[in-house]
């Protein structure tokens, strides 16, 4: 029996929520999901660093504040990206099944089987041993699809692309999964994945690099709005929080280049300075 009381959607306006509570009405979650949970048309990238456990999402979307709803992450155990209708619970139980033990596919098609709107999710997922999974429902709005790892030395594949081609099945890899939905073209996350193998630097470097890219390839049809990167390291935080860069672009013209702007500022207060970036300083 699928217990619908697991599921938390993201609430629409707070005024509708007042309406309901004065009628004396209550809802089951699974008949009204797609009423009470607001399209987040989102392009992400998921991802694990195998040199020294990083873990991390970086995402961009035509919808405001998109960092408390899509990107999750815990250090040591995995990271998730939650869209397309995003159901929150992908990211809240997906990582407490990580920490139980459970692949990052295993997580992922847990939930699904209990997910009635299913069709409607996309989602992206990693855990701390490196392996990957995704899943873009049926109902997901084209294009729609997403670009997976298969580990060093191995082109990324292509899964669940344009309509003719779609299919609502977990695909796995290794170390990351970048996927959208609303997308100008599959070239988006073909774009953000190249990148992502390209570029180097920390994982967070890596993810910003896929970002850009994703961007200046088309990315969302209906345009930018909000986007958000998220990294995980235990202890390696300020004070010695787990959440290593934590950045939110609430709103904005253009999200993608005031993420690259913050991830600099970051980097320069929070981060430690770089030996060729150095000047010694001599008295006199």
């Amino acid at each position: 029996m699928t217990d619908c009381s697991l599921f938390r959607s993201v609430p629409m306006v707070a005024i509708a929520a007042a309406a309901l509570l004065v009628a004396g009405v209550e809802r089951p979650l699974a008949a009204t999901a797609s009423e009470q949970t607001p399209l987040v048309s989102t392009f992400s990238i998921v991802a694990f660093d195998p040199d020294n456990g990083d873990l991390g999402v970086a995402v961009q979307s035509k919808f405001p504040n998109v960092r408390p709803i899509v990107p999750w992450a815990k250090a040591g155990v995995g990271a998730v990206a939650t869209q397309s209708f995003a159901e929150l619970d992908y990211g809240i139980r997906g990582l407490d099944l990580m920490a139980a033990g459970a692949t990052a596919e295993e997580a992922l098609s847990i939930i699904l089987r209990t997910d009635p709107a299913r069709e409607k999710r996309q989602v992206g997922i990693v855990d701390a041993k490196g392996n990957a999974a995704t899943w873009t429902g049926d109902s997901c709005m084209s294009w729609a699809g997403a670009v997976i790892g298969r580990g060093a030395g191995k082109a990324p594949e292509s899964v669940a692309g344009d309509e003719a081609s779609r299919k609502s099945a977990v695909a796995t890899g290794q170390n990351y999964t970048a996927q959208g939905n609303i997308l100008v073209s599959g070239e988006t996350v073909a774009a953000m994945a190249r990148a992502f193998e390209e570029a180097e630097g920390e994982l967070s470097d890596r993810l910003v690099a896929a970002l850009v890219a994703g961007g200046a390839a088309g990315g969302d049809q209906r345009g930018e709005q909000s986007a958000a990167l998220l990294v995980v390291r235990a202890g390696a935080g300020y004070d010695g929080m787990d959440n290593y860069i934590d950045i939110s672009v609430y709103d904005h013209q253009t999200p993608i280049d005031e993420l690259e702007r913050l991830h600099r500022l970051n980097n320069l207060y929070f981060t430690q300075s770089r030996p060729e970036n150095m000047i010694s300083i001599t008295g006199t």
